[in-house]
């Protein structure tokens, strides 16, 4: 029997049908403010950007709270943040 000393890693899949979305909240000098990140609006063009929440689809072993946790850090480097959930299902 032959073993490769090279193992792969297991691939992770995308549920392209679960999404999750965040939305921070902070207030500054008695404003409320909201985290939006900027995202391309789809064509390659680098000037047309949008506004989002941050959020987006999560791995099929994935728990909704740590596709919150891992999605909102790729995409705004934030952690540690203190997450009160609204589940929907």
């Amino acid at each position: 029997m032959f073993f490769s000393p090279i193992f792969a890693m297991p691939q992770h899949a995308i549920n392209p049908n679960v999404s999750v979305a965040s939305v921070i909240f902070s207030f500054n000098n008695q404003e409320l403010e909201v985290l939006l990140i900027e995202r391309s609006a789809g064509n390659n063009d680098k000037a047309d950007k949008i506004k989002a929440l941050p959020g987006n689809l999560i791995y099929e072993d994935e728990t909704m709270d740590c596709a919150v946790e891992s999605v909102l850090t790729s995409l705004t480097g934030l952690e540690n943040i203190f997450l009160n959930g609204l589940h929907l299902r």
